[in-house]
């Protein structure tokens, strides 16, 4: 071969450096107030706010609109028709922030976009790679920032992971001091056995002692046979309710 040339691409999980990333841990009831005083910044021309629903998607939007910020929703549920029509109104800057699940993450162009928001951390990394890259396109800058209530510190590690650093934070009236640690795995409570709880009470026979206890009740019952009527359907409602309770144990 003569002078050869070597071609690199981007792994599909790298970032544009031309994208100035940032955090803002907050309160998740107070994520309108934050995201509506940073849209009204100056240097804030047009933006996309992603959320993780739907109906959250044309939930914000609405609240928005409420803080005199024109807005347009769109997502899975929204017609073609409907979804071009948001589209127009956002590029021709009738509208200057336009809120989208992730459908609108992948295949978008929209041309000078200056600021990308998460409003829901996404659940997978990759997804904010693809979201942050809506903007810092052809050798344009752009920023995206990120609102991360403490509940959802742990998919913010898993993000910084795959970037390889600490995005950089930023505080508002309404930030909150958190640590980014990885909160523990809950534990399902299921008695003292733990996550193992219905294998580990049949396994040691509580279930069945419970089971025994059920029957000589019953067998007490019917040696009796002069009961009210009252208190035959009292009895009724009480075997009912303990054999539902029987069928919720079962593996």
């Amino acid at each position: 071969m003569t002078s050869p040339a070597t071609v690199k691409v981007a792994p599909q999980s790298t970032p544009a450096e031309t994208v100035e990333q940032s955090i803002c841990f907050t309160k998740k009831e107070d994520k309108n107030l934050v995201l509506s005083q940073m849209l009204k910044e100056e240097n804030v021309k047009n933006a996309i706010v992603f959320t993780r629903t739907k109906h959250g998607a044309d939930r914000l939007a609405k609240d928005l609109e409420k803080e005199e910020i024109p807005a347009v929703s769109i997502h899975g549920d929204k017609s073609q028709g409907q979804r071009q029509q948001a589209l127009r109104s956002f590029k021709s800057g009738r509208v200057n922030v336009m809120v989208a699940t992730d459908v609108a993450a992948r295949g978008l162009d929209i041309p000078a976009l200056s600021h990308v928001f998460n409003y829901d951390i996404p659940e997978e990394s990759e997804t904010y790679i693809h979201r942050i890259g809506r903007t810092g396109r052809a050798g344009a800058t752009g920023e995206a920032i990120s609102l991360c209530s403490p509940d959802e510190i742990g998919r913010l590690l898993d993000i910084e992971k795959l970037l390889n650093r600490e995005l950089k934070e930023i505080e508002t009236q309404w930030s909150v001091k958190v640590d980014r640690v990885r909160p523990r795995s809950s534990r399902r409570n299921y008695g003292k056995y733990g996550n193992y709880g219905k294998y580990q009470r049949y396994r040691s026979g509580e279930v069945y002692r419970q089971e025994d206890v059920r029957r000589r009740d019953n067998r007490k019952w019917n040696r009796n046979s002069d009961h009210t009527e009252n208190q035959q359907g009292q009895r009724f409602e009480y075997v009912r309710r303990r054999r539902t309770v029987k069928k919720e144990v079962k593996l």
